[in-house]
Parts: structure tokens; sequence; C-alpha cells
């Protein structure tokens, strides 16, 4: 599960960071900080973690990045980046810790 696996992701940048592994950007919640678990396109153009958003939209009808309007009810998944994370995840896998090994399948987390 989604939720699950977002749980799973938390601290997953910091460990790869003081491993070495320079986490790319475009895999990083600009609200959370965190490498996405559960990619969502907003109408701002903006990726960010799906719960996070949803949280963020729950009390604000505005983009976190932009400050301008947004459509709350189109949150469109962003599959591919979604895929990309996973295989970066599992490729690093022996930084990640116990259960990091099962990263990349579309179920999946570690």
């Amino acid at each position: 599960a989604v939720e699950e696996e977002e749980w799973a992701w938390e601290g997953a940048r910091g460990r790869l960071e003081a491993g070495g592994v320079a986490v790319p950007a475009e895999f990083v919640c600009p609200i959370t900080m965190e490498i996405m678990a559960d990619p969502v396109v907003l109408t701002d153009g903006h990726v960010y973690e799906r719960r996070a958003i949803e949280r963020w939209l729950r009390g604000h009808a505005t983009s976190p990045k932009t400050n301008r309007a947004v459509d709350p009810g189109r949150l469109v998944p962003c599959h591919p980046l979604r895929a990309i994370i996973a295989d970066f995840l599992a490729r690093h896998a022996p930084l990640l810790g116990e259960g990091a090994e099962g990263a990349g399948g579309e179920g999946g987390g570690w």
C-alpha cells in the first residue's frame, strides 16, 4: 500500500546522502523534503508526494510552490517518475538497510 511505502521511504534520503549518494532533486517532495513514494502532479505543474499535497490542500486552495490557485481535485499520478524512483532505490538498496531489496515493484515499497 502507498501509505506503508511512504513511511518505509521516510529517511531514505538521509541514509543515501550519508552513504555518498546524491538524490536527484526531482525525486524529492518540496513539502516533505523526502523521496516520494507516490508522486502526483498538481495543476500548478509541480510534483508532490500524494499524502503531503492532500494534507496541504485540506487547508489551502493554492500551490505550495507558486501560491497561485489550483484545482485540488486534479491530482494526476506520475507513474514514470514513480518507476524511476523505485529503480533508483533498488540500485542503492544496500545503503537503505533491511528489506530494501524489494524496491522497484509496482506495489512495492522495499
